[in-house]
């Protein structure tokens, strides 16, 4: 059901209603953390603020 959400909210161009959403704050934040050294609180967040897996979310931060 999530799945099918998250292609509604692409093709109707409101990402942000997306549960894989990643606001620029938020963005910020893990960039931040992964600077200061705090990959693993970076995945973390990011998993606790999105429905991203492990791997989708260690993918994230590592390309910030």
């Amino acid at each position: 059901m999530q799945k099918q959400l998250d292609t509604l909210c692409m093709k109707t161009g409101n990402r942000t209603d997306a549960s894989d959403f990643v606001s620029d704050e938020l963005e910020r934040e893990l960039h931040t953390l992964k600077v200061d050294g705090k990959v693993t609180e970076a995945v973390k967040m990011l998993r606790k603020n999105t429905t991203m897996d492990l791997v989708e979310a260690k993918k994230f931060v590592d390309s910030l």
